[in-house]
């Protein structure tokens, strides 16, 4: 009792902009607790912006939140999430192989979509490197590197 307790609040401008645009999530690893909170705040405060989260983890091991988000895509049908584990076991049967991996095939337009990436370096590189370079200004491309 009584101890100090030093601690780092919150830094930065992680946020979610205002705007009438769809909006895509990608998160790597712990990259998705910024994330997470964007979604639930947008979804309780009413917003009815579509919402997709793609979140690339290794293997089952590191699964979390699923049962919340799977609530709130069945309480909010605008947002739809989806899993992908690099180094599943033969049990998985969700997606597998690299979130980076995967995107080129899933993202079909930008047109009217605002992108929220965070995670590992590499992989907001080449998210970030993908939506440009099918037509996403840069302005709507907003990350946070965790690691």
């Amino acid at each position: 009792m009584g101890d100090k307790l030093k601690f780092l609040y919150p830094l930065g401008y992680f946020t979610v902009k205002e705007a009438a645009t769809s909006l895509l999530f990608v998160a790597t690893g712990t990259g998705i607790a910024p994330i997470k909170s964007m979604i639930v705040h947008l979804l309780r405060s009413g917003s009815r912006r579509p919402m997709t989260l793609y979140w690339g983890l290794r293997s089952e091991i590191d699964l979390y939140y699923q049962e919340e988000f799977t609530s709130l895509a069945k309480e909010y049908p605008f947002f739809k999430y989806f899993v992908t584990l690099s180094r599943p076991t033969d049990a998985w049967n969700g997606l597998k192989g690299r979130v980076t991996s995967l995107l080129p095939g899933l993202i079909q337009t930008v047109e009217n979509l605002d992108a929220y990436l965070c995670g590992n370096g590499e992989m907001i590189k080449e998210v970030r490197t993908l939506l440009i370079e099918k037509g996403m200004p840069r302005k709507s491309v907003h990350y946070e590197k965790f690691y």
